[in-house]
């Protein structure tokens, strides 16, 4: 939560829209876990 995210890939920053994201995840058990889906707009 402390950090935040530049604006950039790979030392280079990236153009402006929407970025979607899927974050597949298995809990301390090895429990696959509901995926997270959301959205990032960048712009500047």
């Amino acid at each position: 939560p402390k950090e935040c995210w530049d604006g950039q890939y790979q030392g280079k920053p990236v153009q402006e829209g929407v970025y979607l994201y899927l974050i597949r995840y298995t809990d301390r058990d090895g429990n696959l876990q509901t995926p997270k889906r959301g959205e990032i707009v960048l712009y500047r």
